[in-house]
């Protein structure tokens, strides 16, 4: 059961993609690294084939992979760190080799397939809740929220109907990434980039006035040339202004009101609402 699915990140129109692996999990006894021969009967009902493809076969290609010294060995606690990821793309079907128990007739006696996390299957488990399979964890809960404690307590890692967990074989295998590009977001990038620049470009050489951009050239040109209009109104308010609109009176006192004002006092009621919504 060995499926590979691209996953992709985008950032602008530069976006990368990684490789997403399904897997299953084998749960064997000891006795799985000590024969030539081994016997495989599943406990959870998994035995059934698919095409010419049976969870036997994937087990005895596996015993043949550990005899050829292809699967590397991790202890418990490496083996959790390995596999309790939101995306495995490093390594793909595992067998967890626990002690021997004589009531058990079979090398490999149950397995858990770990589907690929993907949209249609989101309300399912975690890919790696397989590690919690001994805690009874009720269907309201999730596995990531005992990882924790399974990796301080991985010496006494119990799996499948309480066999004590040894150490792990992993099959590692070659993670694919590549960084790509959007050629259509490219293209959208480079159009708005080239149409900013000849705006850039008529500012700077078709522009000849001294346009108000920032705060700070409002008061650089208020300092070099007064406002001959407003001279003498440094009190002057909202309502002075609507009451004169014709001529402002420049030479009339004004009286300093100690009265606070509200931000939205310098705007009309109808566009602070308008802004507001």
């Amino acid at each position: 059961m060995q499926t590979t699915l691209t996953v992709s990140s985008f950032n602008a129109f530069l976006f990368q993609t990684s490789s997403a692996n399904a897997y299953t999990a084998f749960i064997a006894q000891e006795t799985f690294t000590t024969k030539s021969n081994i016997t495989v009967q599943l406990e959870n009902d998994l035995n059934y084939g698919k095409g010419n493809h049976t969870f036997g076969t994937s087990a005895q290609w596996l015993h043949g992979q550990y005899m050829n010294g292809k699967l590397e060995t991790l202890t418990n606690k490496e083996c959790i760190d390995a596999y309790a990821v939101p995306i495995l793309s490093e390594r793909r079907n595992v067998i967890v080799i626990t002690e021997n128990d004589p009531q058990r007739s079979a090398d490999v006696f149950d397995a858990h397939i770990a589907q690929i996390p993907t949209e249609y299957n989101r309300q399912d488990p975690e890919q790696f809740s397989w590690l919690c399979t001994k805690l009874n964890i009720p269907s309201n809960d999730q596995c990531i929220f005992h990882v924790e404690h399974l990796r301080r307590d991985s010496s006494t890692w119990t799996i499948a109907g309480g066999a004590k967990v040894k150490y792990c074989l992993s099959q590692k295998v070659k993670e694919h990434c590549k960084l790509q590009f959007s050629l259509a977001l490219m293209l959208v990038v480079l159009c708005t980039c080239f149409f900013k620049g000849l705006i850039m470009f008529a500012v700077a050489f078709f522009v000849y006035e001294t346009p108000l951009m920032t705060t700070g050239d409002a008061i650089e040109s208020f300092m070099r040339r007064p406002d001959p209009y407003t001279k003498n109104m440094c009190l002057a308010s909202k309502r002075f202004i609507q009451n004169h609109p014709g001529h402002w009176r420049t030479s009339a006192p004004a009286y300093y009101n100690t009265k606070p004002k509200r931000w939205h006092s310098a705007i009309k009621t109808r566009v602070f609402s308008c802004l507001l919504l």
